[in-house]
């Protein structure tokens, strides 16, 4: 059996940018309630839905986009070979 390295360049860099987008995604998420509160004066209820709302969009549109990934192929290589 072939012993591979698992912290390779690749997976560190991959292993980054998805960090980063989940830790932006949760930012939105809590900067979203705070600035319906602030600039719409709406009440913490309401600025809950609104949260609510973002994040149940967000979970569809993952979904949809993954069915579409399938359906038009992945590619095929790596970052680099």
């Amino acid at each position: 059996m072939d012993n591979q390295k698992l912290w390779t360049k690749d997976f560190i860099i991959v292993s980054s940018i998805n960090f980063f987008l989940t830790f932006i995604f949760y930012l939105l998420v809590v900067i979203i309630a705070v600035y319906a509160v602030d600039e719409y004066g709406a009440s913490t209820s309401q600025a809950g839905l609104v949260t609510g709302i973002f994040i149940v969009g967000t979970l569809i549109g993952r979904l949809l986009i993954g069915r579409y990934i399938d359906m038009i192929g992945r590619k095929k290589h790596c970052l680099s070979d």
